[in-house]
């Protein structure tokens, strides 16, 4: 990648963070917090923004945290720029899919970042993937069967239903990708 395209990348990235941590102040979480009346009133900026906001400080430190550990990965893989995308675009399905199950709102990045997760996870060398992807489906089983009571230090109320939505959005991103389906759209390599 050419370094004015490198700093370019780095700089949004820089922004993400910067916005994770911003969405923790509550006057900015109320107003960027996914509220299923607020989207149906017309508000839908809430369908991305709900993802870069955090119920409290300690929620938005983890996430931040996993985040950067995710981007720099991506970044040794060459997948940065696709990182990027994936941050910024899968939220929206995220969102949707939540609205869908009936959930009245939600904030935090984690099921962004599961999603994540599963995109590099695939695309990393085969004993990496397998070890990643059932260490990963051990801990969302793990949450579904209430394991998730002990992640409840990071704010009120977990959802795995955003974790497995984000997997869902991994994996369909991954395809998409890989099956060149969207080739004219596609990211041009890092």
């Amino acid at each position: 990648m050419r370094s004015t395209s490198r700093r370019r990348v780095y700089a949004a990235a820089v922004m993400v963070m910067v916005l994770l941590a911003a969405g923790s102040i509550p006057a900015i979480r109320d107003a960027l917090i996914l509220d299923s009346a607020s989207v149906r009133a017309g508000q839908l900026w809430r369908l991305l923004t709900a993802h870069f906001v955090h119920l409290r400080l300690q929620h938005a430190a983890v996430n931040i945290a996993a985040a950067l550990a995710l981007l720099y990965w991506a970044g040794l893989t060459g997948q940065l720029r696709t990182a990027l995308y994936f941050v910024l675009l899968s939220p929206l399905a995220i969102s949707a899919g939540l609205l869908y199950l009936a959930f009245d709102w939600y904030a935090g990045l984690s099921g962004v970042l599961h999603g994540l997760l599963v995109y590099l996870l695939l695309k990393a060398p085969l004993p990496i993937r397998i070890t990643g992807l059932v260490l990963l489906s051990a801990k969302l089983l793990w949450q579904v069967n209430g394991g998730g009571e002990m992640t409840q230090q990071v704010g009120p109320v977990v959802l795995h239903e955003a974790h497995w939505l984000g997997v869902a959005a991994g994996a369909l991103a991954f395809v998409v990708l890989e099956s060149g389906l969207l080739m004219r759209w596609r990211a041009p390599p890092d």
